[in-house]
């Protein structure tokens, strides 16, 4: 078979046989790059001295142990482990990353976290973990949720479900479940680089359906998304509805293709529908909820990047469905003819106090690292805000021009567009709280005479 050829690996550690057989699963760190706060088995990248990119396999297996020691401290052969799939990660994660999975008997080795990637992590057996995932105590990338359940299976089963679907032979997973209940499908969009996607959440549990931003105006993607929902309708689940996290036209292009092809009705904020191309349905409102079967999820009125912006809080799980608030890919704009700097630090600090477990985000991937993430966040604009301050004259005026190579010289050229918007969000929020003044020369500190 012809293998994709890996830049990264990953090995499973097993012990014990029959129903006592487990696995050792770690717990990534909440500040991670990628893949916040998820449960995944040690791993990483290829370096040089792994050996030649052109023996893909054999490097990938030097890869494997080289991480395998340096994350929880055990010394493998390479040459005992065996492939159980090379996985390449789907574009809107906005990585290039193909990673060759690998398992191996550890039945006399003691794993530990011995580096600071990951928090903790221990032996369990896979359907402990299927288990722990199905209650959202945790999560787990499409690859690791495979394994997982390929190993909760007699042994001699085992190795060949790792290696049947296409997604294990270099096929981009389609759709990624990220609880039970919500699957992250992503749609090309045109939306702001680097992201190349935007994320469509299906949500879905008994009789329930519901879609949150189908977001793509390609015809190609738009019937993709109806398949995998025409999917679900023949299992008995109505669709419910349409709803939207804001207007702007990176989440709505697919929304009237899927409400002709389904007849569902669509939702969003008042202050969104006003700036919508097509008639909404029914308005959502702070303290709204989507039911969803089992599931409850709250609507919650997070304005600041959209007038009209909500995110929706899966009570279950603590999940958050949310939106543009963050991104797991690229940043965030605060576009000061329609956002707020002030409502934007607001609705982070009105979420961040819900204790998320989770930020879905609509670009890039999932965050298991939510408080991290907000904080963060808050931390780098009250930073931004900070430099703004310090570079405004307190007794002559000064314009955009002027102030932008100031506090934004440590962004690239082709940013500064995008950065000029939120410099004139951080002075309008420094004019709001009385800090700065703002006059026909510039701006100026508030105690101008």
């Amino acid at each position: 078979m012809n293998w994709p050829n890996p830049n990264a690996a990953s090995v499973v550690l097993l012990r014990g046989v029959g129903d006592a057989a487990e696995v050792y699963v770690c717990r990534r760190v909440g500040t991670a790059r990628f893949l916040s706060g998820f449960s995944a088995f040690p791993g990483g990248s290829r370096e040089p001295e792994d050996g030649d990119p052109a023996d893909a396999l054999g490097t990938a297996r030097r890869t494997a142990a080289r991480e395998a020691l340096e994350e929880v401290g055990v010394s493998l052969d390479p040459e005992a482990l065996t492939l159980a799939g090379v996985w390449v990660a789907p574009a809107y994660l906005g990585v290039s990353l193909t990673t060759a999975f690998f398992l191996t008997r550890a039945d006399a080795l003691s794993p530990r976290i011995v580096n600071a990637e990951h928090t903790h992590g221990a032996w369990t057996r896979p359907a402990a973990a299927l288990e722990a995932w199905s209650r959202g105590e945790v999560l787990l990338a499409p690859p690791t949720l495979h394994l997982l359940r390929s190993l909760d299976a007699p042994e001699d089963e085992r190795l060949a479900r790792c290696l049947a679907p296409a997604e294990a032979r270099g096929a981009p997973p389609r759709y990624a479940p990220i609880r039970p209940h919500i699957t992250l499908f992503p749609v090309r969009t045109p939306t702001l680089p680097p992201a190349t996607h935007t994320n469509c959440y299906v949500l879905h549990d008994a009789d329930d359906l519901w879609v949150v931003d189908p977001a793509s105006p390609d015809p190609q993607e738009q019937a993709a998304l109806v398949e995998f929902i025409d999917a679900h309708r023949a299992r008995g689940r109505s669709l419910r509805g349409i709803a939207l996290t804001h207007a702007h036209h990176d989440h709505v292009g697919g929304v009237e293709a899927l409400r002709s092809a389904t007849g569902a009705p669509v939702f969003a904020h008042a202050d969104a529908a006003r700036r919508l191309p097509f008639s909404v349905d029914h308005t959502l409102s702070a303290g709204d909820t989507l039911t969803v079967g089992r599931y409850v999820l709250d609507v919650v009125h997070t304005p600041g990047h959209d007038p009209g912006h909500v995110v929706f809080f899966d009570r279950a799980t603590r999940a958050v469905v949310a939106g543009d608030l963050v991104a797991g890919l690229g940043t965030i704009v605060v576009d000061p003819d329609e956002g707020s700097m002030s409502k934007y630090l607001e609705s982070l600090a009105l979420v961040r106090a819900m204790d998320p477990s989770a930020l879905l985000p609509s670009h890039g991937g999932v965050i298991g690292g939510a408080r991290e993430k907000l904080d963060e966040y808050v931390q780098h604009r009250l930073w931004r805000e900070a430099k703004v301050w310090d570079a405004l004259p307190s007794k002559s005026h000064i314009g955009l021009d002027a102030l932008l190579p100031v506090v934004y010289g440590d962004v690239a050229p082709t940013a500064l567009p995008i950065a000029r918007l939120s410099l004139r969000a951080h002075l309008n929020k420094l004019v709001e709280d009385g800090r700065a003044a703002a006059s026909a020369g510039g701006w100026s500190r508030a105690t101008l005479a």
